[in-house]
């Protein structure tokens, strides 16, 4: 989904928001003889931007279960929203980039750190050729989230104005559409 989007609560099960980076890739990264090789991956990069991971597990408390039966739920992944603004790959140090998240302007979360562009590059070069074996590689136009900056936070059930707000990426909004069955909702 595009930053702006709206989201009714109630399609999520025990929802939660987390606030990301997330790269958008420039061109396929087809199976090949030789693996790829993080170089590789920095050129296929067309641009990072900041995203929403929206969670929603069947589990009352997805922390509780195996990692079998969390696998088993999709590691709780509901969606992806991705931002408005964009980088460049190489004029970007993920660790640095400062964060914060509000609900109806709100501030509920900030965050600066996390993996670096260098270990986010390593992990993104495992996938390319991870993804090489079983699904015939990585295309053009993906977007490839990159862990939780601000972890999980709990939406609200009569529903928020989302927006993070990230340094030097601009901003991702989401409407949080009330549940049916809260008041005011």
């Amino acid at each position: 989904m595009e930053s702006g989007a709206s989201i009714n609560w109630d399609a999520l099960l025990w929802p939660e928001v987390e606030v990301e980076l997330a790269v958008v890739l420039a061109h396929d990264l087809p199976p090949r003889p030789t693996p790829y090789e993080m170089g590789d991956l920095q050129r296929a990069v067309a641009h990072v931007t900041g995203a929403f991971e929206l969670l929603g597990s069947r589990f009352a408390d997805r922390t509780a279960v195996s990692r079998t039966e969390s696998l088993a739920d999709l590691l709780s992944s509901a969606g992806v929203v991705k931002g408005q603004g964009a980088a460049h790959f190489d004029s970007l140090e993920f660790a640095q980039v400062a964060m914060s998240l509000m609900f109806d302007a709100t501030v509920v979360g900030t965050a600066t750190g996390g993996p670096s562009t260098a270990e986010v590059l390593g992990t993104l070069t495992w996938l390319a050729n991870h993804a090489c074996g079983r699904v015939g590689g990585l295309r053009a136009g993906q977007v490839v989230i990159t862990g939780a900056r601000i972890h999980p936070i709990n939406l609200p059930p009569h529903g928020a104005q989302l927006i993070a707000n990230l340094a030097g990426l601009g901003s991702v909004e989401a409407n949080i559409v009330g549940s049916a069955s809260s008041p005011g909702g």
